[in-house]
């Protein structure tokens, strides 16, 4: 796939999470010089009684606050909704992640739901956004 400053190489399912069941995965790379600034996926994860699909995506740091990150997850949307036909796409984010929060509303996603997570004994609360099928391509 690719975006106006990026592509998107699918990648080895086995390489990019080791929790949830991978649908989809990419290398985020620039155009100019292809170098490899991140990943993205679509990871079919728990979420209380069921399963969402959730766009999870990490940008390297040194990229930040130049819209690589809403970009690639833009493309992955696109991508869920035109080529897989799935209704909605999900993301489920930390409390603490403002990023990502940040770019979830910029695509159309609201928090539909709250949850805390407890791991190693610490609680992480966390937040599923969700966009509807017709909500992101209205945009």
């Amino acid at each position: 796939m690719e975006t106006e400053r990026l592509i998107l190489d699918e990648i080895d399912h086995d390489h990019i999470y080791e929790q949830g069941v991978i649908v989809q995965g990419w290398q985020v790379c620039l155009k100019k010089g292809r170098k490899a600034i991140g990943k993205c996926a679509l990871i079919e994860h728990p979420w209380k009684e069921r399963v969402v699909l959730d766009l999870v995506y990490a940008i390297d740091p040194a990229f930040w606050n130049q819209k690589y990150g809403t970009e690639a997850a833009k493309a992955v949307l696109d991508y869920a909704f035109q080529v897989l036909k799935v209704e909605r796409v999900h993301s489920i984010i930390r409390d603490v992640n403002e990023y990502s929060q940040i770019i979830s509303v910029r695509l159309g996603m609201e928090v539909i739901d709250r949850m805390t997570r407890v791991h190693e004994g610490v609680e992480k609360p966390h937040y599923l956004y969700c966009v509807e099928k017709k909500e992101f391509l209205r945009n």
